[in-house]
């Protein structure tokens, strides 16, 4: 992907954002449809990486992009 190194931080949301468009074109969304998958993919990307880090930090280099707003239930 242009623009992504290995000093991106949160380069992972580079492949959540390709993977939301191209499913939200799969489903043929609107725009709030494509906001509402979004951040729904959002959630669980975080969710994961607290599930894989209970400490928050992955691969402990830089916490979760909105880790402050999802909690473990």
């Amino acid at each position: 992907m242009s623009g992504v190194s290995s000093v991106t931080k949160y380069a992972r949301y580079y492949g959540l954002y390709a993977a939301a468009a191209a499913e939200a074109e799969r489903r043929d969304l609107d725009a709030q449809g494509c906001r509402e998958l979004l951040r729904r993919a959002e959630v669980l990307l975080v969710a994961g990486q607290i599930a894989r880090s209970p400490g928050g930090i992955p691969d402990g280099l830089f916490p979760p992009h909105g880790r402050d707003g999802v909690y473990p239930a």
